[in-house]
């Protein structure tokens, strides 16, 4: 009975109108600029009957009635003219829905006493007191650490089970709740550890690294490696413990080269993405290969609000004990807002709440000037909406889109003095992509962009300042979809796509609208749609919950079985990723013997898939560790690359040079990319010669400016000229999606083709000229003191800054480490952003 009373509650006609008056009521206050907000025909907001009705809706378990609970509690805090007595009830309702952030805004911004419980009867002093013992754990370190609902109910559940799978909204606490989790197990003195945490992107990559950096040195733990470089360049059995932070294809290179290394604990963050193609494809197998390798290994998977978290549990054969958490929780407030054209009238827009797919009308507000072209519409929307307030979100759908809005914002924002900071990420700029960036101009009115491929460093700097409030307006394309830690105010979106220009699906759209609302600074946050009906999916008002499924599922066996009838033919190869990768996953497991256990019995094609594979294994010479390393690629294809070079007389010009040789691009790379081409990727062979200069200078370590006014005057000497943002663009989109992904991994199979090649013809002389081309490519640099450096967790531009000091260019990580701590670094005229990466690895390296 006590479970249903909170609905029955939240049901009745008179509940509901008396919240659809006071959802108006709390939205529209967000918006000076909002025009004919009459409430004509709103129920008076009964105060009493409405704190009375909240403090049992904050005792359910569904997601509408602690959503009510807390829009009521958080409105009467802001009210100015709300009771004492109501905003000390409205603090005791945010105590039951547990959500310490949020009480601990209303204490700093002083809209409750302090002494608040002091005011309640004695009853709810002791339930508060109740709730906290409940929810309260000692650290190994005797710390009181309090959690939420959500949070108690995973940490409860991985302390009964190994294998747990979690789901709740995004603001919930799922990313704090793993990082204790490593933390107790890191504080455990009679273990050695190893941790391996898995992120869908390389910007979530550093993101977490850093945040487990400050967490382990925030709780003074000690003789911990934290690293993302995915190879060991030395001793790490020197440490106690270690957390290495990956993508799946990180993880792949580290398991191929250190084979023997062995986790105890697993984390996969957005685990939903195991659905995502492709790279759902290669992370399941990397899930399934940790796991086969370690029986005992403790698996945390973390997805945003899904139906079926169980279904993660299923990848795990082993008999440990398992156990999905799905509960709602919410932290903040999110509201919908569609925002639309007055017709006849470009320059005024209505503003609708839109609850249960019901729009509840709340004024309208006018554009600074008529948005002609139609691309003003989205940044004069946000403009008019901000009210000079920062937290702004802009998203577009792609990267000249999210420049082009940058600019408009520009125009429309006063000139305004900017700070010690915004002047460092400026010059920042400059220095690591170009001095005629956009973003070097727009961050001057407090406007910036941010997209996936621009370097790391620049991108931490933008996030940084965006959450500190130096950065007003931040437009952002689909890294957002990626986890990518950016809450804010309010988020502005128009016609949404993705990847090719996809229209957004819901799944896309509420993971992008989670991101509204910043949990500890704000009560609620904004989801902003212009001119929704227009869209090609209108985005729906009742949020349902995420189903994961599992990318390998989804590949047709039919068309599988014909993909590799043919031959898997290279011109397919670029649009048939999700077969190329089925295709080794399947492989890999024929050869282990593990086919007939991963197929179903009950499809009748599984018979066919798997004589053909057997085919298959008939004529392929390639052992399963080369089969093994290379996933997503054709075992077909690398046994033609093979019969080429055994037709190949000159074995010497298949092996890489060094790429600071004089000759490297005409003698040596342009020939391998266009082997590569041929063999392996599909690409054109007449964009054999630009790929080898990108990967050439990429590896000698040019900065980036360089290779940019490089590539600029070569269109301007063929007489095709093009814009220097388009330009700049390019150059990073060729690094970011060439040369340290597609070379990076097509090149890695080509050397271990080549490996083996020379092995069978006992050529052990040429096998020791084989080069490293794996991290040369990851890290833009191919000398030793610049790989020491960046496996001591710098960025490539802090890198190349440095070395640029320093004389000696063997120098081991150990050498790096002892010449950081001799010299003083301030002296070097380096940029704020690179100065304090270092002085943040000084202070971790010290502790060493």
């Amino acid at each position: 009975m006590a479970s249903t009373l909170p609905n029955r509650i939240y049901q009745l006609p008179s509940f509901q109108r008396q919240l659809k008056s006071l959802l108006k009521e709390s939205v529209i206050a967000q918006f000076d600029n909002l025009e004919n907000t009459q409430q004509v025909g709103d129920e008076e907001i009964d105060w009493n009957n409405l704190i009375s009705c909240a403090s049992i809706l904050a005792h359910a378990d569904d997601q509408e009635c602690l959503d009510a609970a807390l829009r009521i509690a958080q409105h009467c805090l802001l009210r100015t003219n709300s009771s004492e007595m109501h905003k000390v009830s409205a603090g005791v309702i945010l105590d039951v829905l547990t959500n310490k952030p949020a009480l601990s805004l209303a204490l700093k911004r002083q809209l409750i006493p302090s002494d608040y419980l002091e005011q309640v009867p004695f009853s709810l002093k002791l339930e508060s007191a109740k709730r906290n013992f409940l929810n309260t754990y000692i650290t190994h370190n005797d710390e009181l650490l309090y959690f939420n609902k959500f949070q108690k109910a995973v940490y409860d559940a991985t302390q009964e089970s190994d294998i747990v799978s979690i789901s709740a909204p995004t603001s919930s606490g799922k990313s704090f709740v793993l990082s204790r989790l490593i933390l107790d197990a890191l504080m455990d003195k009679g273990r050695r550890l190893n941790v391996v945490y898995l992120v869908p992107t390389r910007a979530l990559v550093t993101q977490v690294e850093n945040e487990l950096r400050h967490l382990l040195i925030d709780n003074d733990v000690k003789d911990v490696f934290v690293s993302s470089v995915p190879k060991i360049t030395f001793d790490v059995e020197s440490y106690r413990s270690t957390i290495f932070v990956f993508t799946q294809e990180r993880l792949h290179w580290f398991k191929v080269t250190s084979s023997s290394f062995r986790f105890d604990i697993l984390i996969v963050d957005e685990a939903q993405k195991i659905g995502d193609g492709y790279r759902g494809i290669l992370l399941q197998q990397k899930i399934e290969e940790l796991v086969k390798e370690s029986p005992e290994l403790k698996v945390y998977f973390s997805s945003p609000f899904t139906s079926n978290p169980e279904l993660l549990l299923d990848i795990i054969k082993t008999n440990n004990t398992k156990a999905p958490v799905k509960k709602d929780y919410v932290a903040v407030n999110q509201n919908l807002l569609f925002v639309s054209q007055k017709p006849g009238k470009p320059q005024k827009y209505d503003m609708a709440l839109c609850i249960d797919d019901t729009p509840i009308s709340l004024g309208e507000f006018n554009l600074p000037f008529k948005p002609s072209p139609v691309s003003k519409i989205l940044p004069f929307v946000a403009y008019s909406l901000s009210n000079g307030l920062g937290g702004n979100l802009i998203y577009a759908n792609g990267q000249a889109d999210a420049e082009k809005y940058a600019v408009q914002l520009y125009g429309l924002c006063q000139d305004i003095s900017t700070s010690e900071e915004i002047n460092g990420l400026i010059n920042l700029v400059i220095k690591v992509v170009h001095p005629r960036y956009k973003l070097a101009q727009t961050l001057r009115r407090r406007v910036a962009f941010h997209y996936g491929n621009m370097p790391l460093i620049v991108k931490q700097e933008i996030e940084r300042l965006f959450g500190q409030g130096e950065i007003h307006f931040l437009v952002c394309t689909s890294t957002l979809l990626e986890g990518v830690n950016l809450p804010a105010r309010s988020i502005y979106i128009k016609n949404p796509t993705r990847g090719s220009r996809q229209p957004m699906n819901e799944n896309d759209f509420w993971n992008l609208a989670g991101r509204a609302g910043r949990l500890g600074k704000e009560f609620q946050g904004n989801i902003v749609c212009v001119d929704p009906y227009k869209w090609n999916n209108i985005p729906s008002t009742n949020r349902s919950k995420q189903t994961i499924y599992k990318a390998i599922d989804n590949v047709p066996l039919t068309e599988l079985i014909n993909y590799i009838e043919a031959g898997t033919p290279r011109k397919l190869n670029n649009t048939s990723q999700n077969l190329e990768y089925a295709f080794t996953y399947y492989f890999t497991k024929a050869l282990d013997n593990e086919l007939a256990s991963t197929l179903n019995p009950d499809n009748p094609l599984s018979e066919a898939l798997e004589f053909e594979l057997g085919k298959v294994r008939g004529f392929v010479e390639l052992p399963r560790s080369v089969i093994f390393r290379n996933p997503g690629v054709s075992p077909i294809a690398q046994q033609n690359l093979l019969n080429y070079f055994k037709l190949h007389s000159n074995k010497d010009e298949l092996i890489p040079v060094a790429p600071d040789s004089y000759d490297a691009v005409d003698v040596s790379y342009e020939r391998i990319v266009n082997l590569i081409s041929m063999f392996l990727t599909g690409d054109s062979e007449k964009m054999s010669k630009t790929y080898a200069i990108l990967v050439v200078n990429w590896m000698k370590g040019l900065p980036l400016p360089k290779m940019i006014d490089d590539s600029y005057k070569y269109w301007i000497k063929v007489q095709k000229p093009k814009p220097l943002d388009g330009v700049i663009r390019d150059t990073m989109d060729l690094i970011e999606n060439y040369a340290r992904f597609k070379f990076a991994k097509y090149s890695n199979c080509y050397l271990d083709i080549l490996h083996f090649h020379l092995e069978q013809e006992n050529n052990s002389d040429l096998i020791e000229e084989l080069p490293d081309l794996s991290s040369w490519l990851e890290y833009g640099v191919s000398l030793k003191t610049q790989i020491s450096l960046i496996d001591l967790g710098l960025s490539r531009p802090t890198t190349l800054a440095l070395s640029e000091y320093i004389p000696d260019n063997n120098l081991t990580r150990e050498d790096c480490i002892l010449w950081i701590k001799s010299n003083d670094i301030d002296l070097l005229g380096l940029p704020t952003a690179m100065v304090n990466e270092l002085n943040t690895l000084f202070s971790l390296i010290s502790r060493e």
